[in-house]
């Protein structure tokens, strides 16, 4: 993730103690900004704890999507079960939303636009995501963009 740097002007014709912030950048959080994933990464979850035996309701698991699995998981599961186990869901748990839910994850309109409007005023855009099984190609195909390039 990139953070966005705040560049001082200084203004000939305002008062000495006036300055302003230019934004350089802007930064996004992908999943539930920018593309519509969080019931997919939900529903995902469900299916890796059900295949390790923990059957835990759609809309617990739902709360606690934006955090990583790291946070995730040991809501969940208790510190027995993650030593035991917790690689292994959280790998399984990748590889199921990579194969079955990222081709199904589908931007919000008008992200495209918003892009290019941001482009436009000469700044820089920063992707942020949690989950392990975004790439940048992924987020990308999603967004149904390619490389933005303002320069």
């Amino acid at each position: 993730m990139f953070i966005a740097q705040q560049q001082k002007r200084e203004l000939p014709w305002a008062p000495s103690f006036y300055t302003s912030f230019m934004i350089e950048a802007v930064i996004f959080d992908v999943d539930g900004t920018l593309v519509d994933s969080v019931d997919l990464h939900a529903e995902a979850w469900q299916r890796a704890f059900r295949k390790f035996g923990k059957h835990v309701s759609f809309g617990a698991i739902r709360r606690q999507i934006g955090k990583g699995s790291d946070q995730l998981l040991p809501v969940f599961f208790s510190k027995k079960e993650l030593k035991d186990l917790g690689e292994e869901i959280d790998n399984y748990r990748g590889d199921l939303f990579k194969k079955e839910y990222l081709p199904r994850v589908k931007a919000f309109p008008k992200v495209r636009e918003l892009f290019e409007r941001i482009l436009q005023d000469h700044k820089q855009i920063a992707l942020a995501f949690v989950s392990k099984a975004r790439r940048t190609e992924d987020v990308q195909g999603n967004l149904q963009c390619r490389r933005f390039d303002s320069g």
